[in-house]
């Protein structure tokens, strides 16, 4: 229905409606998600059509909330709602991904506890530990 209406002629009163109304736009999309993951996890390599779809008019929702810079909860909400959506990539290695450029630490490595133990004593020094954790 939501993907309907943004196809229609009720567009714009839609993302008006959206804005004004944050408590029910933030709530309705948050169930949506809810359910997209359960739909998603019980196939997680695929993209289900109700997945595809919800996840097509969060893209244009958010969009559309940026072209008409219009600024409410649910403008900062959707990106997340879609990162959390996006359905999961097969994994690849064992390592796990890293920030900043730095390498990933191979979780089945028998390093582990010294790798993990060289990244405490250099956030510490830094006096910084946000790196670490």
């Amino acid at each position: 229905a939501i993907n309907s209406l943004t196809k229609s002629e009720f567009c714009e009163s839609f993302l008006v409606s959206l804005q004004n109304r944050s408590s029910y736009a933030c709530s309705l999309f948050r169930l949506l998600t809810s359910a997209g993951v359960k739909i998603r996890d019980e196939s997680p390599y695929t993209t289900p059509p109700f997945l595809t779809t919800l996840l097509n008019t969060m893209q244009f929702i958010s969009q559309a909330f940026y072209q008409k810079k219009i600024d409410c909860p649910l403008a900062s909400l959707i990106p997340q709602f879609l990162e959390t959506l996006l359905p999961k990539q097969p994994p690849t290695s064992d390592k796990t991904p890293t920030l900043r450029g730095k390498e990933p630490i191979a979780l089945s490595a028998d390093t582990l506890e010294a790798d993990i133990r060289r990244m405490a004593l250099e956030s510490l020094k830094k006096g910084n530990s946000n790196e670490l954790v």
